[in-house]
């Protein structure tokens, strides 16, 4: 039997994302979970890969395209991202209005309304932001594959069966430490 040595606790305050640093390099070992001073479980590199253990980074996407869509709809930019992106794919974001609003988008801004650019803009997926920010040069990365393969991995990271809404709030309403993946 191998001798534990005290690198190998953590505290079930600690938080998923710090754990995955600790694993870096040891992804074959085991963590032992300790909440004040009981020996509550064990972790391993795999758990996190478990739905509990992929919630922080799925997060992390959403808040990711969040800004990305902040960033296509301020005022000085954003008729220009809406016409960055190809002609399809401006379809495809007004049939996604048109579903959503029950109203076909408005070319005009209406008096005290936002502009439905705004709302097109929503209507587009994670690579058509990625697009946008790129042909705007909202922000300069080395190349364009390093900005979309970004963007790419993002969207990667979202779990289908989760709505934003309802991640966000989870998140908020549950501490994401390694307790949770112990659940």
């Amino acid at each position: 039997m191998d001798r534990i040595e005290p690198s190998q606790f953590v505290s079930a305050d600690t938080s998923i994302l710090d754990l995955i640093i600790l694993f870096g390099d040891k992804k074959g070992e085991a963590y032992y979970v300790l909440r004040r001073n009981e020996l509550v479980g064990v972790i391993r590199y795999d758990d996190s890969f478990k739905p509990a253990g992929r919630l922080p980074f799925f997060t992390l996407a959403l808040e990711i395209e969040d800004q990305a869509l902040r960033l296509c709809q301020s005022d000085r930019v954003r008729e220009n991202c809406w016409r960055a992106i190809s002609d399809n794919r401006r379809h495809k974001a007004a049939e996604l209005f048109e579903k959503r609003c029950r109203r076909p988008p408005r070319s005009e801004r209406a008096r005290c309304d936002i502009s439905d650019t705004i709302r097109l803009i929503a209507c587009t997926n994670l690579a058509d932001k990625a697009t946008m920010i790129w042909k705007e040069k909202l922000i300069v990365p080395a190349r364009r594959t390093d900005l979309l393969g970004f963007f790419k991995s993002c969207k990667q990271c979202e779990i289908s069966a989760l709505t934003r809404a309802s991640t966000a709030s989870y998140c908020r309403r549950k501490s994401l430490r390694v307790s949770f993946l112990l659940l």
